[in-house]
């Protein structure tokens, strides 16, 4: 069985949680169970939006959500090339 902590798409993934978990730490306590704790459940592009609501009600920097922008990207393109492989793979 392969070890799929070496996989880019894993390492980036968990990364991006890390960051995540860091930028949300700071949020107001009466969004724990709201939006801290959507975001960081939060499919790909759905992480996108929420970021960007982040922002608009000044939980995060605008500095802080240009710099998970790309990330978020990245992780994205990571994951789909691997989907990709795997469902070559498999065919």
């Amino acid at each position: 069985m392969r070890d799929y902590t070496k996989i880019k798409a894993w390492q980036k993934a968990d990364e991006l949680a890390l960051v995540v978990y860091r930028a949300t730490s700071a949020f107001p306590k009466h969004e724990l169970y709201g939006l801290t704790g959507q975001i960081r459940r939060a499919a790909l592009t759905e992480l996108t939006y929420l970021l960007h609501l982040s922002h608009r009600l000044e939980y995060v920097s605008g500095a802080l959500a240009a710099q998970l922008e790309p990330r978020v990207r990245e992780v994205f393109a990571c994951l789909h090339g691997l989907i990709v492989a795997v469902d070559r793979e498999v065919q």
